[in-house]
């Protein structure tokens, strides 16, 4: 269990039309779903996750980026808790982890490949995934901070202390 590769690319196009509805006004579930779709890649050992028959070559699939940071995170606090998580993918197919003596393996039903990470390396990706998604978005647009779940989103960000 070696290196792993959880990233986006920031689709420009998509971008500038999400912008365009002033997303820091969009309430939290449709911006998950619906907003900054851009392609991301998750890479593990060699295995690209969403390299799959009818995308031969392109280990890349355009997903909402907000929405799959928090869905992973829920994921990855499932299957430590539970010992197995299955999450759904926007679009169809899902992604199945599960979790055996701090060893997680991840499967994509549609691209039916999968592979094992620790625990502790998975974690780490993750947040280091969301906190890439977070620092695009608002550097290209600061007015997401006003949206009332960006803390949820930016690990970065100071939670208030009550």
């Amino acid at each position: 269990m070696g290196v792993i590769v959880l990233q986006h690319e920031v689709d420009e196009s998509s971008l500038l039309l999400d912008l365009s509805c002033q997303p820091e006004q969009v309430d939290a579930a449709t911006l998950e779903e619906r907003f900054f779709v851009w392609p991301i890649r998750w890479r593990c050992d060699g295995v690209d996750l969403f390299d799959w028959s009818f995308n031969p070559g392109t280990p890349w699939w355009s997903l909402p980026a907000l929405g799959f940071g928090t869905r992973c995170l829920d994921a990855f606090r499932s299957v430590r808790e539970f010992g197995e998580h299955w999450m759904r993918l926007p679009g169809g197919g899902w992604l199945r982890w599960t979790n055996a003596c701090g060893v997680v393996t991840i499967e994509c039903s549609i691209s039916g490949r999968s592979f094992r990470l620790h625990a502790a390396d998975l974690a780490v990706a993750v947040q280091h995934y969301r906190a890439g998604v977070a620092q695009d978005l608002i550097s290209r647009y600061p007015r997401m901070a006003l949206h009332g779940s960006w803390r949820h989103w930016d690990s970065r960000v100071p939670r208030a202390v009550t």
